[in-house]
């Protein structure tokens, strides 16, 4: 806890795709702040044609989230991955999701102050701030 408000998370992670299947499908990264309104910060579609020989893909999703006004000392972050048909028909692509990371992001004010005076090219910051992760599916 530092008493000041996160105003960025770098969310990363690797997708895999195993296209098998004339239906595409797309995966959507969203973050809330009330868990009820999610915005969407990254989308992940496979292909609609299957791959003459499908074999598995990785693909890096995510990205910087901009937390606005900042997200405060013991304040909640959610994050989901939710999964749908984007078009096609028959059998779904198989996806899978590793290494999700979430790092905190110093704010740049404080990123650049510290660069100029210590003449590095990156600080790290500690912060503990709740992120819930929530991955789940829907199917039509």
């Amino acid at each position: 806890m530092t008493g000041s408000p996160l105003l960025f998370l770098n969310v990363m992670a690797e997708a895999m795709i195993f296209n098998d299947a004339d239906r595409s499908s797309q995966w959507f990264f969203q973050g809330s702040f009330d868990d009820i309104n999610y915005d969407t910060f990254d989308v992940l579609t496979s292909p609609a044609l299957a791959d003459t020989s499908p074999t598995w893909k990785s693909e890096t999703v995510g990205g910087l989230i901009p937390l606005g006004t900042g997200l405060p000392d013991n304040g909640v972050f959610y994050i989901r991955v939710l999964g749908d048909d984007a078009g096609g028909t028959g059998s779904r692509d198989e996806f899978a999701l590793n290494n999700l990371s979430i790092t905190a992001v110093p704010e740049p004010s404080s990123f650049f102050v510290f660069c100029g005076l210590l003449g590095i090219g990156a600080v790290t910051r500690t912060r503990r701030p709740r992120v819930a992760v929530d991955v789940s599916a829907s199917r039509k």
